[in-house]
């Protein structure tokens, strides 16, 4: 995907989100204030714009900058650590000091479940699997929590194995394999399926490992870390157990 269009389809969900309110209630507001209203910077305002020389336009210097939340989420206890969206973007996920998981629709804002529980610190890093279907989260508590995203039950036993708290997790692009970063400095691999640790801890950085991911191909690991180094790892030349 060009980034140009991935530019424009960004802006586009944007656009939905911000104006759907008004559109559903008025179709021709779509030109009488979408429109009109768009940062003139955005994609959509590029292509759309030209297209209808005959809108209002606004010249109030400035109001092309300002860009408001469309949607407040309330309900997180103490400070929310992480968010991420599921792949396609109807539900958000977070996690907090509050030791709670909690899961949202991305267009209402409602929450969709009751709190996900059963860590016993800090929620640092929180994700979907590709497929939607399981939520993985890392914890101050030393664990990795997989949880099902129609029920919020656990589908699998803790994952234990870090030292110290897990700060980043994130799963393979084919949902296989779950990658965590970790305060004592090591980056581990498991099985999603069995929970089972696939590989030996990849050791290098000197402090806590803050963010990990694999490429889209997954067969490269990155991390970042409080070292100030990026890390990359071919997959295939970790040691296996």
């Amino acid at each position: 995907m060009g980034k140009d269009l991935a530019t424009f389809l960004q802006d586009a969900s944007e656009f939905v989100v911000a104006f759907q309110e008004a559109v559903g209630l008025s179709v021709p507001h779509i030109y009488l204030s979408a429109i009109p209203s768009l940062d003139r910077r955005s994609k959509i305002s590029e292509v759309f714009q030209p297209k209808y020389p005959s809108t209002i336009k606004m010249t109030v210097q400035g109001i092309a900058q300002e860009r408001k939340p469309v949607l407040e989420l309330r309900g997180h206890e103490d400070f929310v650590c992480c968010v991420r969206f599921s792949r396609d973007g109807t539900r958000i996920v977070s996690g907090s000091y509050d030791k709670m998981i909690r899961m949202w629709d991305a267009r209402t804002g409602e929450e969709v479940m009751k709190p996900l529980e059963g860590h016993t610190a800090s929620v640092w890093s929180v994700g979907f699997s590709p497929d939607g279907t399981r939520i993985i989260s890392g914890s101050s508590d030393k664990t990795i929590r997989m949880w099902d995203v129609r029920t919020g039950e656990e589908v699998m036993k803790p994952l234990k194995g870090h030292t110290a708290s897990v700060l980043s997790v994130g799963f393979l692009p084919d949902g296989t394999r779950i990658i965590s970063g970790s305060s004592d400095k090591t980056i581990r691999m498991w099985d999603a399926r069995t929970g089972e640790e696939v590989m030996k801890p990849l050791t290098g950085h000197t402090n806590a490992v803050m963010s990990v991911g694999f490429s889209s191909n997954g067969t490269r690991i990155i991390s970042g870390s409080s070292d100030k180094t990026i890390r990359m790892w071919m997959r295939g030349q970790a040691r296996r157990l």
